[in-house]
Parts: C-alpha cells; structure tokens; sequence
C-alpha cells in the first residue's frame, strides 16, 4: 500500500470523513472515486504516476473503508458535497474528477451540482446518470439480488463474489478483496438514496469527458458507454483491452497512459 500519502480528517455531521493527498498543491488537483465496497487503495496503482502531475485527492466514501458514520443519515448520496468541502480545505478551486464503478455516479453528480469546481470528468465502468437508463437499472437490480442473499449468509462469502466479478485477474481481485474488509453488513444502509444520483430528465453539463471502460465488463455496460459516446460526440471514449469492470486494476499501465493523455489535453 501507498505510506507516503497524507492521510487527514473532515468533520461532517458528527462523522469523521477520512480522505488523502499526495503531491504537489499547485499543480491541477484529481480527484479519485472509488468503486463500491471498496476504499481510497483501489487506485494504488495509479496515485505515484498521477501525483507526478497532479495534486492527487483521494477519500473514502461514507461507509467504506476508516470512513464509519455512526448515523444512517450520513448516505452516501451526500459524497458530493463532501468532495466540495474537501477542495475548499485544500485551497484547490477546481478538480478533474475521475470515479470508478459507483464513484463514476458521484462523480458525475458533483460535475452536476458542482459545474464551475469541475475541470473534466473520466468515467470508468459507468454509464450516465442522465436520460433513460432503465435497462441497466434492471441489470443491477438483478445483480443486487444476488449480493443480498450473499450478505445475509456471508460477509465473506459477498466479499469473494464482488472481487472476482469486478475484476478480471487475480492480482487485482487480491486487491479488491482486501480493500472491502471494512465494508459490514451496516455499511449498505448508506447506500439506500443512490436513486438521488439519477436524473432521467435533465441535460449533462457540458465538461470535457473521458469514457473507459474494460472489453470484458458487463454487456450492459459496454453498449452503455457505446450509446453514451453517440449522444455524446465530444466524449472521448475507449475500450480497455484486458480488463474487466474495475480496469484501472485490471491494466493499470495502459489505463494510466489513456488518464493522462486525456489530462493533459483537458487543461
């Protein structure tokens, strides 16, 4: 795991929201999201290699990870606001934000609530939290299913199902499961409001965008991000070749080229 980076604190609702930093503050700030069930060290293979150019801003979302809200209140719908009160305390008056899986949801949602804090958006394993998106609501409605039933007989059990269906190989699948270790049984009342995330009847704002996502993720998901590229003409968007939902573990080298290209252009 990373030890060089910054580990610090914001008070929030009677919470305690952990969240990281590496780099240089003046450089432009990044912003990573992680993937449900996971924490801030589902990027550890890209957070050196960024922090070389970018102020690196990590977090763990409510419920995951050193992020543990005593109130169900504290859903994690409300991971936006979290991330607008993080830049402020770092003095950063605008990020590039890139989320994975679930964090490409909050990510876009901040871009949402957000726009003028927001310099670009990279979403991987996602699809858009604009429009019609009923079919893939039913995929994961469908796979929900499955992770309650898990969940009610075995934590343990639940956590190997998501580590190797997220993640293609087994290096990374390693990775993914020990870093779900501090998601309980509790932490899936924070998930309750993710609806709040979607909004079927209002128009993207219009930031530069990344779309990545890996050749073997969900069927739903490829044609999404495919569809997504269409509507969206300006969005840069690429497959990932060998690599599964979560691709930055999958093929780490190539995903951090694709990332950094795209950076450097969206300055």
């Amino acid at each position: 795991m990373n030890d060089a980076l910054n580990a610090k604190i914001m008070p929030l609702h009677n919470f305690k929201l952990h969240y990281y930093t590496l780099g240089n503050p003046s450089n432009p700030s990044l912003v990573l999201i992680h993937p449900a069930f996971g924490d801030h060290q589902c990027f550890v293979q890209q957070i050196e290699m960024f922090a070389k150019y970018y102020y690196v801003i990590l977090l763990d979302l409510p419920g995951h990870g050193r992020s543990q809200p005593s109130q169900s209140l504290i859903g994690i719908e409300r991971t936006p606001e979290y991330v607008a009160a993080i830049l402020q305390a770092e003095n950063q008056p605008q990020a590039h934000v890139l989320g994975v899986s679930l964090g490409s949801l909050i990510a876009q949602e901040f871009g949402y609530r957000y726009p003028a804090l927001v310099k670009s958006l990279i979403v991987v394993g996602g699809y858009s939290i604009f429009g019609d998106q009923r079919a893939i609501m039913r995929a994961q409605r469908k796979e929900m299913l499955k992770w309650i039933f898990l969940v009610i007989f075995s934590m343990e059990r639940f956590r190997r199902y998501v580590a190797r269906t997220s993640v293609l190989y087994p290096a990374g699948q390693s990775l993914f499961y020990q870093r779900m270790q501090h998601f309980s049984r509790s932490s899936f009342r924070l998930m309750s409001k993710l609806n709040q995330l979607m909004h079927p009847n209002q128009t993207a704002p219009k930031h530069p965008l990344l779309i990545l996502v890996g050749e073997h993720d969900q069927a739903v998901i490829v044609q999404a991000g495919r569809e997504w590229q269409q509507r969206q003409p300006s969005a840069a968007h690429q497959l990932l070749p060998n690599a599964g939902h979560c691709a930055n573990m999958d093929n780490p080298e190539l995903f951090n080229q694709l990332v950094l290209d795209f950076l450097h252009q969206a300055q």
